[in-house]
């Protein structure tokens, strides 16, 4: 349903916009778990980069008549986001979002676009689409809203509701990832799953590396003039970390030999790989002038579309 569709975007598009995650948050994503991210929207709206990321968004005539009917601006009433799946197929991710919303005009707004609204141990529950990919979204109150598959909303609500509480191992990665980034994610999955489905020998090579990987964490901290990507895997043995972190620095000597632009050596300049024991640490600095000239632009433009 578009009405649903424009409040999920609008979520993401303010996404790409030293606290730690909120635990509320946390514990009512799925105890299956795998793959858990997060966006600090406050803290990253405050950085220049942010700042210079809300003004490269082109608000159209759709993205205006959304705000006007729904009282939500997502660049202005976002606060946090957090964002779980378990990997598995047909089960999609799970989206809490934190900030200032308005349940009753939003719900009224969806109920005049023609959704569907059901009541859900007293939450009322929009929804949009058909089959198990049931589109869905819920207000817990006016701070806290849910967004994926109709089962998974359904589910967090029943989680919130008996006082769920996350996994403690799952949750103190989550908190230590995001004391330091204001964009984070902790995977709990082999990174050889993310590369299900490519059967070159290079990917499938390095499917068999990743497929040492337990677990992995990192995420992105906005500077002064720069951002800062942090990334640290966790290894089955000391000789795969040393594996990986060999890959990592070969893949930037390539990334060297290709560029004739001058951007990548500059960039190594602030590439660092190191590795202790079974963990393997990967350190990039970029200078925010070469992230806007390079991916910015782009990234708004795909933002804004997907507003519409």
């Amino acid at each position: 349903m578009k009405m649903i569709r424009n409040l999920m975007a609008g979520v993401t598009l303010a996404a790409v916009s030293a606290f730690a995650v909120d635990a509320t948050l946390l514990n009512m994503i799925q105890p299956d778990a795998r793959v858990v991210s997060g966006v600090m929207v406050d803290q990253s709206k405050a950085s220049s980069f942010g700042q210079y990321v809300l003004g490269q968004i082109q608000v159209n005539d759709a993205f205006t008549r959304f705000v006007s009917e729904t009282g939500f601006d997502p660049r202005r009433d976002l606060s946090e986001i957090v964002a779980a799946t378990s990997g598995q197929d047909n089960k999609g991710v799970l989206v809490i979002g934190k900030g200032i919303f308005n349940p009753a005009r939003i719900m009224n707004t969806i109920r005049a676009h023609g959704g569907v609204i059901t009541n859900h141990r007293g939450i009322e529950v929009a929804t949009g689409g058909s089959g198990s990919e049931q589109a869905a979204i819920a207000f817990l109150d006016s701070q806290t809203a849910l967004m994926g598959q109709a089962a998974q909303v359904n589910a967090a609500i029943d989680r919130k509701l008996a006082g769920a509480k996350l996994d403690s191992g799952l949750a103190a990665k989550a908190t230590a990832a995001s004391l330091n980034h204001d964009a984070w994610f902790v995977t709990l999955a082999p990174l050889s799953d993310f590369f299900a489905g490519h059967t070159s020998s290079t990917q499938l090579q390095n499917a068999n590396l990743f497929q040492a990987v337990v677990e992995a964490r990192g995420g992105v901290k906005f500077l002064k003039a720069a951002i800062e990507l942090n990334g640290e895997a966790v290894a089955k043995t000391d000789r795969d970390a040393q594996a990986l972190a060999d890959v990592l620095r070969f893949f930037g000597s390539m990334a060297l030999q290709k560029d004739s632009s001058g951007q990548a050596a500059q960039l190594l300049q602030n590439f660092l790989v190191t590795q202790d024991q079974n963990i393997t640490r990967m350190k990039l600095t970029i200078p925010e002038e070469m992230l806007q000239k390079l991916f910015v632009p782009k990234a708004a433009r795909v933002a804004a579309r997907a507003a519409r």
